[in-house]
């Protein structure tokens, strides 16, 4: 066994599954060795327990599971996936997806929205372009790649967070590097990228897309909220003026009941005084 400690090391004992404590016995350096007869051990899984103490009183034990004749421990199936996964591959195809899926869907409907605009497309004339149009999300998306304040800073956004670096400054002491999606530049040299995919995912994920779906469907509300007040208020005006009309008819007719009234009181006094 090899026990590495900052100071001397007073006690190595080790255990071989559930036999009784061994002390072992330094031979040079960090190696220390102990009697043990491994026919014992031949066949299946069986464990090895280590523990030391220095001279400043640090202990540590480990367990280790160790097998002679090849035999496996059986590890269920999520941490089985997770030591067969490369996580730096993974999540580098998840990051140009997120990037993907946040710059080509605008980028064409913008081109789309050039092509409407300049009548070099005739959008009253292609179904699919006016289905589009008219479908919820897409025509969302429709009025932020037709605004440019809007359409450039969402769409350059991954496309920076893709080349870009992401800061500058001291990554580690007395060093100053930039820091990059795909690795980190210190001293001239490039250090691969390794968990910076996973960061740019989680931003695009939890972030760019969340927000670039919220600010457009706010708009589109505001839009729809705008024309029915155009729509309500000459709707409303129509409906006062008839309201109106209506009392000025009501009106008109007291005053024809009244004039009658005062005709007829009038011939009745008339008629008394002769």
């Amino acid at each position: 066994m090899l026990v590495f400690s900052p100071s001397k090391l007073e006690t190595v004992r080790v255990k071989l599954d559930n036999n009784d404590w061994a002390d072992c016995q330094n031979i040079v350096g960090p190696l220390f060795v102990a009697a043990w007869n491994p026919e014992i051990y031949a066949s299946g899984l069986h464990e090895i327990r280590v523990y030391a103490r220095n001279i400043e009183g640090d202990s540590s034990e480990i367990t280790q599971p160790f097998s002679l004749d090849e035999s496996k421990v059986s590890f269920a199936l999520l941490p089985r996936i997770a030591l067969m996964l490369d996580a730096v591959r993974c999540f580098y195809n998840l990051f140009v997806f997120l990037v993907v899926l946040s710059v080509l869907p605008l980028f064409v409907i913008r081109v789309i929205h050039i092509l409407v605009r300049d009548k070099h497309v005739a959008l009253d004339k292609n179904r699919v372009l006016s289905s589009l149009r008219r479908w919820g999300l897409t025509r969302k998306l429709w009025i932020i790649a037709s605004v440019d304040k809007l359409f450039y800073p969402i769409l350059l956004y991954p496309v920076y967070i893709t080349v870009g670096p992401w800061f500058i400054g001291e990554v580690i002491e007395g060093h100053y590097g930039a820091v990059f999606a795909w690795g980190t530049l210190v001293q001239g040299k490039m250090l691969p990228g390794s968990f910076t995919y996973f960061y740019g995912f989680i931003q695009l994920l939890l972030f760019h897309i969340p927000f670039t779906l919220l600010l457009s469907h706010c708009i589109d509300c505001s839009r729809e909220s705008k024309r029915e007040d155009h729509v309500v208020l000459p709707s409303l005006i129509l409906r006062i003026m008839s309201i109106s009309g209506n009392i000025n008819d009501k009106i008109r007719d007291a005053a024809n009941w009244l004039d009658k009234m005062d005709s007829l009181f009038g011939f009745a006094y008339d008629s008394c005084i002769k």
